[in-house]
């Protein structure tokens, strides 16, 4: 029989009891085996025994549900590592075993024990909650709210923000004039995006109440005060330690060990609050980005966590504040959401592929990988000689904590796009690699070669472990989904390009190609610019030919009488428009055909005989002389200057 001494911590012992209540109301429903009247009281209960929220209860209680012989769908998604450490050490428990564990758990003494819960909570595990509120609403149906919800709305608000002027419009919209005249609407619609973001408000109040007792334990009056501002101003931030007063850095460590003395996690958060500040770049566990001194710091954190564009975000953020500050207001929000809203997980999007466009330079093989992925997610990567399997994936790198240096996992290309993929299950994802065959393709993959393998899904057929332990702390320590082993999901596209012609490339092997769907880009001449050029034949004649025409005629020309194949030939968007601005070829074009093209051609078939190095052929084009041989330019329709071999 199991007992609590088989458990680590009270996170641990929280996910066994959310266990429990997961299971099938046979023979009766878990709440009411362990007496609660429904299962909103027991997740309330459960929730202050552990210092949780009943939203966090109910979240892990659902991620459970899919797993058990409830009859609720649950989460579409796989457990978390701790949610699946619990699975596999108690599913396998009898009912009435199981119940006789989980009352011991909750008849242990909450002070002094290992199971007591400590004091800060976790903001990432806040976050991802927050997350999985926005996602329980559908946001294209009617929010209705009561008159008796939209009273304790509008209260709240006024008591947050009393300079602002606020009235009701219909039964759907607040209407907020702000001090400066400024009208805000605010939909009902919106509410359920506020609510989201209250757990993460109440979080950053607790932290900013222990940040405002240190202020107080340094000697000052606030953390606003300008005394304070040597302090604060410099936090957060990754190098407090050495950018704040060493006196009053050995204070605030003196000030957080005497706080924290019994409570080493918490001490271990707040470090990490004080230390981490969220920018475009650099998104961190609390998402906070203006320093402390500043009275909007949780306003502009709310706005990034909320999910909210700043330039339509006018007082939403002031907003969801309100609503944390009545708890009343969030359980009936939430109730809103539940009865009014309910949406079905998100099924996971099939048909991901691996798909290599390959043709002639210049056909538009970017192009049309651009019109696939249009405004969809996408990661892009060039492949080049020296890319190795580790700038795929990634690596660790050295990076400075607390004035230290450490070393951190530094996720490559394919990392971001795989975690991005798994972690937006109705989102298509793609991945992009661009001149795949300018690297050791295979190599660069290593093991994940493995995963191109995809059933009729588009989810791998196989399975391979992480690379490294590092790797698999960063995969499944981004708070959404957990895997224990790497597989492409279903929703994640690999896009490649290719011109197995050009110079300094590699060959990909059989065995890696056929893993692909490869689809042929070929020459399209309309899609070229009609840009005129000036070809010179006499010194007074040109061929009055636009780049459409002339690439057209400068292919048939390079395979009648080069023996040029196709995929060395000449792609219509080989120029663009802003290469033709001076009716002049391009460097980038003679360049092509000379050395690339032409290396073991007779170059005078195509070129003036005259004309023997590349320099001779730059100046002559830039000096609007003839380059093309007679036999060119009676293709083109135009007359030489002189007899062939001779120069102007």
């Amino acid at each position: 029989m199991s007992t609590t001494d088989e458990i680590d911590n009270s996170k641990e012992a929280m996910s066994i009891v959310c266990l429990f209540l997961a299971q099938g109301d046979k023979p009766n429903p878990p709440h009411i085996d362990l007496g609660f009247a429904n299962a909103d009281q027991a997740f309330r209960a459960v929730a202050d025994f552990f210092g949780s929220t009943p939203s966090s209860v109910k979240l892990i209680r659902d991620a459970f549900d899919k797993y058990t012989d409830s009859d609720r769908v649950g989460w579409d998604r796989p457990l978390r590592a701790r949610q699946q450490e619990v699975w596999d050490k108690f599913s396998g428990l009898e009912r009435n075993e199981f119940l006789d564990l989980v009352k011991s758990i909750l008849a242990e003494p909450h002070d002094g024990t290992r199971l007591v819960n400590h004091s800060l909570p976790d903001i990432g595990d806040v976050i991802e909650l927050c997350r999985s509120r926005v996602a329980k609403h559908d946001t294209s149906k009617e929010v209705k709210i009561s008159n008796e919800l939209w009273s304790k709305i509008i209260a709240a608000y006024k008591n947050t923000q009393p300079t602002d002027d606020l009235r009701l419009v219909g039964d759907h919209t607040m209407l907020i004039v702000t001090p400066s005249f400024k009208k805000v609407t605010i939909s009902s619609q919106e509410l359920p995006q506020c609510w989201s973001v209250i757990p993460y408000i109440n979080a950053l109040r607790a932290y900013e109440k222990i940040v405002d007792e240190l202020a107080v334990g340094l000697g000052y009056s606030s953390r606003a005060s300008s005394l304070a501002d040597p302090v604060f101003k410099n936090l957060p931030s990754e190098n407090w330690r050495t950018t704040i007063d060493p006196v009053k850095v050995q204070a605030i460590d003196e000030w957080i060990d005497t706080k924290y003395a019994h409570d080493p996690l918490s001490k271990q958060f707040f470090i990490k609050f004080l230390s981490e500040k969220q920018t475009q770049s650099n998104p961190t566990w609390a998402a906070v980005s203006k320093d402390l001194t500043r009275n909007d710091w949780i306003e502009s954190a709310t706005l990034f966590v909320g999910g909210w564009l700043a330039t339509a975000a006018t007082r939403r953020p002031e907003l969801a504040i309100a609503l944390a500050a009545d708890p009343t207001i969030d359980k009936m929000l939430e109730r809103v959401v539940d009865a009014s809203l309910p949406v079905a997980p998100h099924a996971r999007l099939r048909g991901g592929e691996n798909v290599i466009y390959y043709g002639a330079p210049g056909t538009g093989k970017s192009h049309a990988v651009e019109e696939l992925v249009g405004n969809k997610r996408s990661f892009r990567t060039v492949f080049h000689s020296d890319m190795q399997n580790s700038d795929f994936i990634g690596t660790l790198k050295p990076a400075v904590e607390d004035g230290n240096v450490t070393y951190r996992f530094q996720p490559g290309t394919f990392s971001k796009a795989l975690r991005a993929a798994w972690n937006a299950p109705d989102e298509e994802v793609y991945l992009i690699i661009e001149e795949i065959n300018r690297a050791m393709a295979a190599a660069v993959f290593g093991e994940l070669f493995q995963l191109l393998d995809r059933d009729q899904t588009g989810t791998s057929r196989y399975k391979v472990e992480f690379p490294s332990p590092e790797f698999f702390q960063w995969f499944n320590g981004s708070g959404g989904t957990q895997c224990d082993a790497l597989t492409l999901p279903s929703n994640l596209w690999i896009l490649a390009t290719m011109n197995s012609a050009d110079q300094g490339v590699y060959p990909i092997d059989t065995a890696f190609r056929r893993r692909w769907k490869q689809i042929y880009v070929p020459i399209d001449y309309e899609i070229a610019p009609k840009l005129p050029l000036n070809i010179i034949g006499q010194s007074s004649q040109h061929s009055g030919r636009s780049w459409n025409e002339f690439v057209q005629v400068l292919n048939e020309f390079l395979i009648d009488n080069l023996d040029v194949a196709e995929d060395r030939l000449v792609g219509p968007r080989f120029l663009n428009s802003s290469d033709l601005t001076d009716k002049k070829l391009p460097g980038k074009l003679l360049i092509y055909l000379w050395d690339d093209l032409l290396r073991h051609h007779e170059r005078d078939v195509l070129f003036a005989g005259g004309i023997r190095t590349y320099g001779e052929l730059h100046k002559a084009n830039e000096n609007s002389e003839r380059i093309f041989s007679d036999k060119m330019l009676a293709v083109l329709g135009i007359a030489s200057a002189q007899p062939e071999g001779q120069t102007d």
